[in-house]
């Protein structure tokens, strides 16, 4: 699973494909970067061996946050009284240094994380690589500092499987559209419901992941990722059936079946499709869903 944005926040939308306490690595594959750009960017000698570690330079607040930490304004706390120095000129020229007293809240420092990356070499690819990771509610905040730490410095990066191997192994293809947009969407009725249908959002997780595994079930030969990522639309290919699979990782929104110009319908508003009967299938998430699936894909 490719993660390529600014920044993370809500680090559980991009764990869905993983399972609780199953291990993992955060990387970004390097083969096409030069030594000197490694060095620039992440501070690596331009002599690197294979499984060399290093703390990463700092090159924005994530990176410094990791080497140097940062203090807590505890603003739920009175002011205290704190000194600074300046240097001043008295009356007879002379200059000297003296403490002048001024009010401010507390400050509490969280320490550095200091997580330090592993450079990994074989006869094709080379990495770079965190420490192991777990998937646990617990680590959660360490998790998400990786990757905001590996989007800092390279801009996007992959979850790996404890044997290095890429979560999604099935070919990810990326468009440069939304896969369909929100447009004018007609089953707000359905919208309003869900609450009532799910009892929370932990819940809603765990289905809409259930039901992309049902999905990579039947072995479809790529995915296409709109610019949505994976808090959009995601293009499950057959085209050995000739059907093409919409599914959104956000429970909600029902799946679509096309056929032949799936890219063309994939740029408009579910309401167009929807109004002009384009899909070969809709299917909302009710009970039956999975058998629906099945007799398609089977």
């Amino acid at each position: 699973m490719i993660i390529e944005q600014t920044r993370v926040l809500n680090i559980e939308n991009h764990l869905q494909n993983i399972d609780d306490n199953e291990k993992f690595y955060i990387v970004r594959n390097v083969s096409d970067w030069s030594p000197e750009k490694l060095q620039r960017l992440m501070g690596l000698p331009q002599l690197s061996e294979s499984g060399m570690t290093i703390l990463p330079k700092i090159v924005g607040p994530t990176t410094r946050f990791n080497a140097n930490g940062k203090y807590l304004i505890l603003k739920n706390l009175p002011k205290e009284t704190r000194y600074r120095e300046i240097c001043i000129k008295d009356w007879h020229g002379n200059y000297q240094y003296v403490d002048v007293p001024y009010k401010r809240y507390p400050r509490k420092l969280l320490p550095p994380p200091s997580i330090e990356l592993k450079y990994i070499e074989d006869d094709e690819n080379k990495y770079i690589v965190s420490p192991l990771c777990i998937k646990s509610t617990h680590d959660f905040p360490i998790i998400k500092h990786i990757i905001n730490m590996f989007l800092e410095i390279f801009g996007t990066c992959e979850l790996y499987s404890d044997g290095l191997k890429p979560i999604f192994k099935i070919p990810v293809k990326k468009v440069n559209w939304q896969i369909l947009p929100k447009g004018n969407y007609p089953y707000e009725r359905l919208l309003e419901n869900i609450d009532n249908i799910l009892s929370n959002r932990t819940s809603k997780r765990k289905i809409q992941t259930h039901n992309i595994k049902e999905i990579l079930k039947y072995h479809p030969e790529s995915i296409v990722q709109g610019i949505g990522g994976f808090r959009g639309y995601l293009v499950f290919v057959f085209s050995k059936k000739n059907l093409f699979l919409m599914e959104n990782v956000i429970y909600g929104n029902a799946t679509y079946f096309f056929e032949n110009e799936w890219e063309r319908y994939s740029q408009m508003t579910k309401a167009e499709i929807i109004n002009q009967s384009l899909q070969k299938l809709r299917i909302e998430h009710h009970a039956g869903w999975e058998n629906q699936i099945k007799k398609l894909l089977q």
